[in-house]
């Protein structure tokens, strides 16, 4: 059968293993479904990648490192939020440093 139950556990065997085998069918499938996403992205990739080098002046490289897809939102906001921690910072300096070439250090 389909779902990878022979016919003698089918009519024969537990009747309650039937789902079990059927969510088990449905997994094999939504993974081998998203490997052939995954397949089908790397491909537009490296597709774009080759046209947009034939086509145009500057030179663009494939992707160096596998896509991840493995992280959570909240680390992806916790990135962001990291990054933009990070810029607010840099931009501190940089008034701080134009406040004391145009007035001198005075109070640090």
């Amino acid at each position: 059968m389909a779902i990878g139950m022979t016919a003698e556990e089918y009519w024969e065997g537990d009747p309650h293993l039937a789902p079990f085998y059927y969510q088990a069918y449905k997994l094999r499938f939504d993974m081998q479904n998203q490997q052939a996403w995954l397949n089908g992205l790397y491909v537009f990739n490296a597709v774009s990648t080759a046209l947009s080098n034939a086509f145009s002046k500057r030179s663009h490289k494939y992707v160096e490192k596998p896509f991840e897809f493995g992280k959570t939102e909240e680390a992806k906001e916790q990135a962001d939020v990291q990054k933009e921690r990070e810029k607010a910072i840099s931009a501190f300096k940089q008034m701080r440093q134009k406040w004391v070439s145009e007035h001198g250090n005075t109070g640090t």
